[in-house]
């Protein structure tokens, strides 16, 4: 004996909307995985990236994965003010990010977890003390400044194969830590913020450090570096 089940309109409703809401999510992740959204994108995040360091941005190669809103990048270069012959400021063979879409609010950015491989930095001073920082006033000077607080948080960061240049002296490390949170503001050529992170934990050659809680802020500019 069959049984016949009525379903009520509020429940039709509740199962249409679903399918609607899977549809749309469907066609969401379709679009988001093809090459116009993924050059688009790239843009934006090489924009984003110029406008709030003021420095150059180069990628070698981007890929966005929509299914986990995790961003791919290799052969990361961000210029500062050294010659076109020097090394640059910062570059990465690779660089992993995790999205977190809900946190995504103007001027604060959170990341589930951000690893780098390969991370090179070259600080070059000069015999006047002036340093390759990006230069303030020059063409890539962040076109809404940082006069407003810019807000970075990340749940879990990993840099390995890390080299740290000043000038000819040269500094292997690797560094992990836990809930890093970083507030930069841009005001009248120099960089202030503060960095902040739990579980910190840095390997040398020299030895490595028990995991640390950090605190430190700082002030950037092309004639100073002071923490």
């Amino acid at each position: 004996m069959l049984t016949h089940w009525k379903v009520s309109k509020p429940v039709r409703l509740a199962i249409n909307s679903v399918e609607s809401a899977l549809v749309v999510a469907l066609a969401a992740l379709i679009i988001m995985s093809t090459g116009w959204f993924q050059r688009v994108l790239e843009r934006r995040v090489i924009d984003s990236m110029q406008n709030l360091t003021g420095a150059r941005v180069e990628i070698g190669y981007f890929r966005f994965r929509p299914w986990l809103f995790q961003i791919t990048m290799q052969k990361l270069v961000i210029h500062g003010s050294e010659g076109a012959n020097a090394a640059p400021l910062i570059s990465a063979r690779e660089v992993e990010a995790g999205l977190s879409p809900t946190q995504l609010l103007r001027r604060r950015l959170r990341l589930r977890y951000l690893d780098a491989d390969g991370l090179e930095i070259h600080i070059l001073v000069n015999p006047q003390g002036v340093n390759n920082l990006p230069i303030a006033g020059g063409q890539a000077l962040p076109r809404q400044g940082l006069a407003g607080l810019m807000s970075l948080s990340i749940g879990r960061l990993n840099i390995s194969r890390a080299v740290f240049y000043w000038n000819d002296q040269r500094q292997a490390l690797e560094l992990g830590a836990r809930d890093l949170a970083v507030l930069i503001a841009y005001e009248r050529g120099v960089y202030r913020g503060s960095l902040s992170s739990s579980a910190t934990t840095v390997q040398m050659p020299q030895g490595s450090l028990p995991p640390i809680k950090f605190n430190s802020r700082f002030d950037a500019s092309p004639a100073r570096l002071a923490f």
